[in-house]
């Protein structure tokens, strides 16, 4: 019965705010997931993706270049279809702090991004099944994001629709029918 006396008093004599910001507090600093954290990478991202757009030309370039990886954030059985050669394959699905270290150790390396929206003409026999997305569904964007979140702030991304069969960046292939 005391305990209930003062948690009534409690209750009465401080103010809500009080008890309300007590309470989320926890759940802010051990929640396993950060909504207000994801927004302001949204916001950091949105604030330089413009300038980090790359054509196919670009994209083919920079690939050669030291300190850069292509990363194809698909699913791996896309992966194994068709994917830009040189490409390292890290299903978003799998993106972890040691997962990511383990592929990109360096923080600063330049890292490439292309999803299945980048790629044209791919409902042909023996390539991937045509999978109808909104470009605001893109795996480039959430990919970005992400990478961002987990320290990397070198990410470029091809801005253009390709076609695997007639564009600078080279392709490896291999029939869906394997």
């Amino acid at each position: 019965m005391r305990i209930e006396l003062l948690l009534a008093f409690a209750l009465i004599a401080v103010p809500a705010d009080f008890v309300m910001a007590q309470i989320d507090e926890p759940l802010k600093r051990h929640a396993a997931c950060d909504f207000d954290g994801f927004l302001e990478s949204v916001k950091q991202v949105h604030a330089i993706r413009k300038e980090r757009l790359l054509s196919a030309r670009q994209f083919a370039e920079f690939s050669k270049e030291r300190n850069t990886i292509i990363l194809d954030a698909r699913g791996e059985s896309d992966f194994v279809v068709l994917h830009v050669k040189g490409s390292k394959n890290l299903p978003y699905t799998s993106f972890g702090l040691k997962s990511l270290r383990e592929l990109i150790p360096d923080t600063e390396t330049r890292i490439l991004l292309y999803c299945r929206n980048n790629l044209a003409n791919l409902s042909v026999e023996n390539f991937l099944p045509f999978i109808e997305k909104s470009p605001a569904g893109g795996l480039n964007i959430p990919t970005a994001v992400t990478l961002y979140s987990y320290g990397y702030k070198n990410v470029w991304e091809l801005d253009e629709i390709v076609d695997p069969n007639n564009c600078p960046i080279e392709f490896v292939r291999q029939s869906s029918k394997n």
